[in-house]
């Protein structure tokens, strides 16, 4: 079996992720332990010190937290409020509309993200949302990107925001997860569809916002766009990914060598990484992570993608899964199929 030579699905700064910390802090988990586990510093996740991170990386955090909550990222997508996620929010509430916010969501969804684009078609009758999460990613996060814009915006309307149907690419979720989603997003949901997107009809467009300022939205969108023209400092842990996969995904991937792909020493690359809030182990084990989960769900055995990722044997995969997960690779390859594993 051989792994696929993908690129990352991209990065997602350290606010967009402080809602799900912020809840499961709340559950009574030790956060800073969670993260370390991952190889990541908490202290990137410190207010007013926003930065980036591998999606690969926030994914398995997605992954972790709703390992017991399973419905989390629709409670937490039903809870955004305008100072949720900051400029962002803030730009989409002050919109006349609700096709002005959803354009702008289109626009401006990379100040938070660039694992996902947003992209608003309008039709004769209609109009649909389609969502691209770049790369194999996680139910959750898919459930999440959906729900967040959809909740958000029917949140700040002024009047109903009838939405006739919700796609989704994952298999329908076990026990009563799809009521769930059913309820969260208020309206029917399809599963195992071929894109994600939602679905509503034109005059549900023209829905005034709650919190429209004309004057206030000049204000930040100017800023917003001065943001997105900057060119971004925190690129070196994507290029890191993105050799690391051009190499073909490995466990014994070596520091030095990818350094020198890069054209740069070793104590380099692991000083700039220091400063992007992550170290060279923290991204191999994210691209590792990554790679096997998507080797599972496509139907590889343990000891298969072991062998693929260049583990000694399958005990060893195995402690290394766990620790990324939190779980077996068993386990987890059940649960992205949506089925229940067997019993030994």
């Amino acid at each position: 079996m051989t792994t696929r030579s993908t690129r990352s699905p991209g990065r997602i700064t350290t606010a967009a992720m402080q809602p799900l910390l912020t809840a499961v802090r709340s559950s009574g988990a030790d956060t800073g332990a969670l993260l370390r586990g991952m190889g990541v510093d908490p202290s990137a996740f410190h207010e007013g010190r926003s930065r980036w991170l591998s999606a690969l990386l926030t994914d398995r955090l997605w992954q972790t937290a709703t390992a017991l909550q399973p419905d989390l990222p629709l409670r937490i997508a039903a809870s955004v409020e305008p100072s949720t996620f900051g400029l962002l929010t803030y730009l989409l509430a002050s919109h006349d509309n609700t096709r002005a916010a959803l354009v702008g969501l289109t626009r401006y969804y990379s100040l938070l993200s660039e694992a996902t684009t947003y992209r608003l078609d309008i039709g004769a009758r209609g109009a649909c949302m389609t969502l691209d999460l770049h790369g194999p990613r996680p139910p959750s996060v898919e459930s999440f990107a959906v729900a967040v814009s959809l909740c958000f915006v029917r949140r700040q309307a002024l009047g109903p925001l009838v939405v006739k149907e919700v796609r989704l690419t994952q298999e329908r979720p076990p026990g009563d997860l799809a009521g769930s989603h059913a309820t969260f997003l208020g309206a029917p949901v399809q599963f195992g569809c071929s894109t994600t997107a939602y679905v509503f009809d034109r005059q549900a467009l023209t829905v005034p916002l709650r919190r429209a300022d004309p004057g206030l939205l000049v204000l930040l969108e100017e800023h917003a766009a001065s943001l997105l023209a900057a060119p971004s400092a925190c690129d070196l842990a994507a290029r890191v990914r993105d050799q690391l996969a051009a190499r073909g995904v490995d466990c014994s991937a070596r520091s030095e060598d990818v350094a020198a792909d890069l054209g740069m020493s070793d104590r380099t690359l692991r000083r700039l990484l220091r400063a992007e809030g992550t170290t060279f182990r923290a991204e191999l084990d994210a691209v590792l992570a990554a790679a096997a989960s998507e080797l599972l769900a496509r139907g590889g055995g343990t000891e298969d993608v072991a062998a693929a990722l260049g583990f000694a044997d399958a005990a060893a995969f195995r402690r290394a899964f766990r620790r990324w997960f939190g779980t077996s690779p068993g386990t987890h390859a059940a649960a992205v199929r949506g089925v229940t594993p067997r019993r030994r």
